[in-house]
């Protein structure tokens, strides 16, 4: 927890366009402010029936389930992890938010959708990175 609220601070005052979300997240798990961001920044577009697949607004717990140790079921990307834990350059999520292996990035760059900021990047990269761990 300690190293996750360090990152945030760095991360913060390196962009000073997203100093409140150190408060914001710093007493949550890194999944949990993960999470968060997901649902945040991707949920308005990824809900039940999305042509995706992958649906952000359930609970933390069948969201980590639908995630980590996955296999992708879309088309684009059949057969890749969606979250290897410890491996945020193997796991689909997050190379979807910035060099996609498969598919096309995301969010796609379209007004009025919401854009995931560097921060939120890696606050998702330190999730994986750590052990992808539901807490």
């Amino acid at each position: 927890m300690r190293n996750l609220a360090i990152l945030l601070l760095l991360t913060a005052c390196a962009d000073t366009n997203d100093d409140t979300l150190t408060t914001e997240y710093s007493d949550v798990s890194s999944f949990e402010a993960a999470a968060m961001i997901l649902r945040d920044k991707c949920g308005p577009c990824h809900t039940t029936g999305h042509a995706g697949g992958l649906t952000f607004s359930e609970s933390n717990d069948m969201l980590y389930d639908r995630l980590v140790g996955v296999q992708s079921f879309s088309m684009n990307c059949e057969g890749e992890m969606l979250v290897e834990a410890g491996n945020p350059e193997n796991s689909i999520l997050y190379s979807k938010l910035t060099e996609p292996t498969c598919g096309s990035i995301m969010p796609p760059r379209k007004d009025g959708l919401p854009l995931l900021t560097d921060f939120d990047k890696n606050v998702i990269k330190y999730w994986i990175e750590t052990g992808a761990r539901p807490q």
